[in-house]
């Protein structure tokens, strides 16, 4: 096995990156849409580990009550996002919005 060249590696590294902004941009222009603009102004999605989309919430109401709204969210988010199979989860935090 030879070793790959430097611009090579890097190449694959920025394709990487380049994807995954692309993601996270598309599910944060798609979650007022999903989610409804009462939902979005009191959320959003800050990033996408391994699948899951962590969420912000500014109050603990908002929290609670998405929660509850997770398999609907869920399935409104795989239907829009249809050509990414690696969004398995929707994790709620309190954060900034």
């Amino acid at each position: 096995m030879q070793p790959e060249k430097v611009n090579t590696v890097l190449a694959k590294i920025f394709q990487e990156i380049e994807e995954k902004k692309s993601k996270e941009g598309s599910i944060l222009e798609t979650w007022e849409k999903v989610a409804g603009k009462g939902i979005a102004r009191h959320s959003r999605p800050i990033s996408l580990q391994g699948g899951t989309l962590i969420i912000n919430v500014d109050r603990s109401a908002w929290l609670y009550e998405l929660n509850l709204c997770r398999p609907l969210l869920m399935r409104r988010l795989k239907k829009e996002l249809s050509h990414w199979t690696d969004l398995r989860e929707l994790r709620f935090r309190i954060g900034s919005v």
